[in-house]
This record gives structure tokens, C-alpha cells and sequence, in this order.
């Protein structure tokens, strides 16, 4: 495939957070389509895309942890981990799906209950590739 379009973003701060998904550092950024201040990946060539997200779940934990995956503002679908809260353990959040994407599409995460923990042991990441055009 000529077009290249991949990023891999981490968070490695901020240890127990919820709310926008935002990244300290963009490893790779091939296309421009990344914005590690927002946390939005703005879709510069149209496609099918394969996403990868991990995690853990925070101390500060509630019944369970979700993470939404947005497209354009509106929930997609979410990932969650609903073990008891009550064993006080992190546990692993971590998915990987496709989605059909137009140019200028915007893709966000978003932890929406309970908490991700991150830093440098336990880094949170959010990879995305162009598959097919």
C-alpha cells in the first residue's frame, strides 16, 4: 500500500485518572493524523483502520472500568473490565477492532467510569493503522 497511515500514543502520567484520554508522548505518527494534546485521531486517508487499545484499571476502583470508543463525538461501542471492585487488583484492559473510516472522521477514547491507571510501569496506549484504502 503507497499511503501510510499509523500512530502509537502513551500515556505514561497522571496515575489514577478518568474523563479524555490524552497522551504524554506519539511515538509514531505516520500521515499527521494524531493529535497527542486532545487525544484525537483525525482520519487523513479514507479506509479500514485497525485500532489497538491497553490499560489497567485503576487503585481508586468502582464496580468496574469502561473506556468509550468514540467516532465523530458519539459512542461506538466501550471496553470494559468488570471484575470486583472490592479485590482492590488492577486488571488488564485490552482490545483491538476495525472500523470503516472517511476522511476527516475523528476516533477518541474516553474512560467514562471508574479509573485507568498510568505511568511508567503501567502505561496506557493507543495504536491505530490504515489496512486497506
Amino acid at each position: 500500500m503507497e499511503t501510510k497511515v499509523i500512530f502509537n500514543a502513551v500515556r505514561n502520567s497522571g496515575h489514577d485518572f478518568r474523563g479524555s484520554i490524552t497522551y504524554d508522548r506519539l511515538d509514531v505518527n505516520f500521515g499527521n493524523g494524531f493529535d497527542i494534546e486532545s487525544g484525537t485521531f483525525t482520519v487523513p486517508t479514507s479506509g479500514t483502520y485497525r485500532f489497538s487499545f491497553s490499560g489497567q484499571s485503576g487503585y481508586e476502583k468502582l464496580v468496574h472500568t469502561v473506556v468509550n470508543v468514540k467516532k465523530n463525538g458519539r459512542t461506538n461501542f466501550k471496553i470494559g473490565d468488570y471484575n470486583d471492585a472490592v479485590k482492590g487488583d488492577l486488571n488488564n484492559l485490552s482490545y483491538t477492532w476495525l472500523m470503516n473510516l472517511t476522511k476527516n472522521d475523528k476516533v477518541e477514547l474516553y474512560s467514562s467510569y471508574g479509573y485507568l491507571l498510568a505511568n511508567s510501569d503501567y502505561p496506557v496506549t493507543f495504536t491505530g493503522e490504515l489496512i486497506h484504502t
